[in-house]
């Protein structure tokens, strides 16, 4: 009678090779994906990361790698193509406060503010530590005229460890907007001692200069970045004859700190690369 039993252990083992071998190719697989995904995400190649996504699409639907595609598209500023992906997915609970704010960021970029409000809310509320709903809603209620509650919702961010440039240069351009140029040079000045400053960083920077009539500070750190003394003259005169109040509506809002992104930066301080590229044309 001992033998009866022996066929259904083997089964039984045979089961478990067939099942340890799928969990392996299954692992193998994953493994593959986010060795591909990391690299492309390190040399931050938006477009061959867009293909990636939609190839693994291709191959199988899956709501994780579709919302990782809206992401790609908001990053590359294909916000149609954004929409129309977001439009596809049925999120589940897990999902929901994702899909709500790229629904929120697809809208703001859109111009649709109000649309980008409501979904932000709806995702803080699911999410109440969202650094990223708030450092988004403060970008709306700048663009809606309160800096009072745009102050509000950087500083909730910042709470909650967003990115300290981004919130830095967002709080700087605030204070640009309010006139308070001392505490945007001090904002600013700390990110370009430590030489984390980019475009925007350093555009603001030398608009709160040239606001405060600080020529020289404002010529040493053009001259670092390879401008002329007469390039930098060039650019303190423009700036200085600017409008001495700044305007919501000259504030170009932007969303996230990476490579080409992150903060917002006052129209003013474009007058740097105007002001060069005729200085080049001459």
């Amino acid at each position: 009678m001992r033998w009866l039993f022996i066929l259904p252990v083997v089964l039984l083992l045979c089961g478990c090779v067939t099942s340890t071998t799928q969990t392996q190719q299954e692992l193998a697989d994953n493994a593959s994906f986010k060795s591909r995904e990391e690299l492309l995400l390190s040399t931050n190649n938006t477009g061959k990361l867009i293909e990636f996504y939609k190839e693994s699409l291709r191959k199988q639907e899956s709501s994780d790698i579709r919302i990782k595609l809206i992401s790609a598209y908001v990053d590359a500023k294909d916000y149609d193509s954004a929409a129309f992906h977001v439009e596809q997915i049925i999120p589940d609970s897990a999902q929901q406060t994702k899909v709500l704010f790229l629904r929120a960021k697809i809208d703001f970029s859109k111009g649709k503010v109000e649309s980008a409000y409501r979904h932000a809310v709806k995702a803080l509320q699911l999410e109440p530590r969202m650094a990223e709903a708030e450092n988004l809603l403060g970008l709306i209620w700048a663009e809606k005229g309160d800096y009072q509650k745009s102050r509000y919702y950087f500083l909730q961010a910042r709470k909650h460890f967003y990115d300290d440039i981004t919130i830095k240069n967002n709080l700087a351009v605030l204070d640009l907007i309010e006139g308070n140029y001392q505490e945007a040079v001090g904002r600013l000045y700390s990110i370009y001692e430590k030489g984390n400053e980019d475009t925007e960083v350093l555009s603001n920077l030398v608009l709160a200069y040239a606001k405060l009539g600080m020529y020289k500070p404002l010529e040493e750190v053009l001259k670092t970045k390879g401008y002329t003394t007469n390039q930098a003259q060039k650019i303190y005169i423009a700036l200085r004859k600017t409008n001495s109040e700044i305007n919501h509506q000259e504030v170009s809002l932007r969303n996230d700190r990476k490579p080409a992104k992150g903060e917002i930066r006052h129209s003013e301080a474009r007058a740097i690369d105007t002001i060069v590229l005729e200085e080049v044309e001459q």
